[in-house]
């Protein structure tokens, strides 16, 4: 769900949009649904504000993207949604640029929303950058619908990756677009399962646990 090209027509069904960019400024107003249209191409923040009406969950993922690919930076993007209802824009200190797809915006928004501490794109020596890590020592890379058909060479690049985790000591978790998007319970389960028996903790030299 990457936003890719910033020139999104909204002649498009999610995107449909009869505001213009102006000086005016933005009211409770201009979220009422827009009017069709059949020939604007609207600038990013004008197509943000009213995606917004249609996502959920995917406000993160679609704001994340916005940062990461450099679109609009924090506060052009606070700019933006400065009239959206209160519960949109408290999710706007949940996005992080860091993440690079947008089933990773999807995973860590999720677990974050479990109250699990999650950090995304870790570089961890040894082993290299991650795409997540679950409190101490647990792993989870997510691979995208972009990267589902991986060769045989990254498959094996990949296990190697693994194998050099866990010699030092981390667990990983890897889930495919499909597990993240149509399977979430049964990955959700997986990582529930690794929280709970606490493995993803590191011991301290008393014995004790971390705090989640």
């Amino acid at each position: 769900m990457d936003l890719t090209d910033i020139r999104i027509r909204s002649a498009s069904p999610l995107f449909r949009s009869s505001v213009r960019p102006d000086s005016r400024r933005r009211t409770s107003a201009d979220w009422s649904p827009p009017e069709p249209e059949s020939t604007a191409v609207d600038d990013v923040a004008t197509v943000l504000r009213h995606a917004l009406k249609c996502l959920d969950e995917g406000i993160v993922v679609v704001c994340d993207s916005i940062l990461h690919l450099g679109l609009l930076d924090e506060i052009a993007l606070s700019d933006a949604i400065a009239t959206a209802p209160r519960r949109i824009r408290r999710l706007l200190a949940r996005c992080d640029p860091a993440a690079e797809s947008g089933t990773e915006s999807m995973v860590r928004f999720r677990l974050q929303t479990m109250g699990i501490r999650v950090r995304a794109q870790v570089v961890i020596p040894g082993v290299g950058r991650v795409d997540m890590l679950v409190g101490d020592r647990l792993i989870i890379e997510i691979d995208s619908y972009e990267h589902h058909d991986r060769s045989p060479q990254q498959r094996e690049r990949d296990r190697r990756r693994d194998e050099a985790a866990a010699q030092l000591g981390y667990l990983t978790l890897r889930f495919s677009y499909q597990r993240v998007v149509g399977e979430w319970p049964a990955a959700r389960h997986s990582v529930l399962a690794v929280v709970r028996r606490r493995d993803h903790l590191k011991m301290r030299a008393d014995g004790v646990m971390d705090a989640v």
